[in-house]
């Protein structure tokens, strides 16, 4: 008889074998199986929903999320993505054509901003000063920026018909097992894990709970003051509002939040000549907009899963250089990973700090 020695090194040169081959064959997809995961972290309080309400039809209440979620999400989505990138090209032809000489309300608004800083205490015994020239350039390099992100994610998105074909197939499959097949995935982890099982339970629901925590408390909100935004500069008249409301969802997570882009956009106008635009930009912005964090978040994150702006911020921007649009997404959650790994080893594995695990 073989010693038992020997059997366990086989298998598990065998194990590291059959991952790498699992690996290797699903690492095309490997975005859509974490995308699809996270889908359905997130929504599978709307399946259980559908659940409750049609007599324990787990089949049929899975097809009703798909088809919510394709609904609520991914179509507005898509249309949106696509007229934001014919906004940014349209807008970017249009200032690239600008003639400083041509433009009398951009001279008027410098002038009057140039005469603003000379009276500043702190500014008048330097020469600094604001060119047309200026602005236009920095406007030009930040739309070419732009630009060159949205086109680089819809090649991503769609660089291949029938890829994107196959991906979208896959991902309806994994969403039509995973909404009723969850609870085995947990206990397939759970079982997988040496962890204690209550440990393993916890782990689960940390992770679930600070999915859902980011996504609301980042995705949601975002895509809200954007919204706001945007419907607010349309009210006044400013164009572009779907390249303005995409700009004012990335700056919702930053300190100054939208008034990166509704503050500018107010002066401008109130420097141009349009009083009551400029106003309206200005009141919205603090009434409505600026609101809409402070009232909304408390509702849809527990004080225990809320994070640092400064952290989600750094997996966004991480995210997105490393997975590109998509990163948006894979970012956070691999925040969300590390926090509760670091919070877990805090708890029970921290050798100063250690307390008893589950079972011990």
């Amino acid at each position: 008889m073989k010693t038992s020695s020997l059997n366990r090194n086989y298998f598990y040169l065998l194990l590291l074998f059959a991952l790498y081959a699992a690996y290797s064959l699903f690492r095309p997809y490997l975005g859509v199986v974490f995308f699809a995961s996270v889908t359905v972290v997130v929504f599978r309080p709307i399946y259980l929903f559908f659940v409750r309400h049609l007599w324990q039809r787990e089949g049929l209440a899975a097809l009703l999320t798909v088809l919510t979620i394709f609904a609520l999400v991914l179509i507005p989505f898509g249309l949106v993505f696509q007229m934001t990138i014919a906004q940014v090209v349209q807008f970017s032809q249009e200032v690239a054509a600008i003639n400083t000489s041509e433009t009398p309300l951009l001279q008027q608004a410098v002038g009057k901003f140039n005469t603003f800083l000379t009276h500043l205490p702190f500014m008048q015994h330097t020469e600094v000063t604001v060119t047309e020239r200026q602005i236009l350039e920095t406007a030009q390099q930040w739309l070419a920026s732009i630009g060159s992100f949205l086109a680089r994610s819809a090649v991503d998105l769609g660089s291949s018909s029938f890829d994107w074909i196959i991906r979208t197939i896959i991902y309806l499959s994994l969403l039509a097992a995973m909404f009723p097949g969850w609870p085995v995935v947990v206990k397939l982890f759970r079982d997988l894990s040496p962890l204690e099982d209550r440990l393993d339970q916890q782990y689960v629901d940390r992770i679930v709970l600070m999915t859902q925590a980011m996504v609301k408390g980042t995705l949601v909100l975002a895509v809200l003051q954007g919204v706001a935004m945007s419907l607010l500069l349309w009210v006044v008249g400013v164009p572009f509002m779907f390249l303005w409301g995409l700009l004012a969802s990335f700056v919702a997570i930053l300190p100054g939040g939208c008034g990166l882009i509704a503050l500018p956009i107010s002066a401008y106008l109130l420097l141009t000549g349009s009083v009551w635009q400029g106003v309206v930009v200005l009141l919205g912005y603090i009434l409505v907009v600026a609101n809409i964090d402070p009232l909304i978040r408390p509702r849809l994150i527990p004080k225990e899963a809320r994070f640092n702006p400064a952290l989600v911020l750094l997996s966004l921007a991480g995210g997105v250089k490393w997975f590109g649009f998509m990163g948006v997404i894979y970012g956070p959650i691999v925040l969300v990973f590390l926090i509760t790994t670091v919070e877990i080893y805090m708890e029970y594995y921290n050798p100063s700090k250690r307390r008893p695990l589950p079972d011990d």
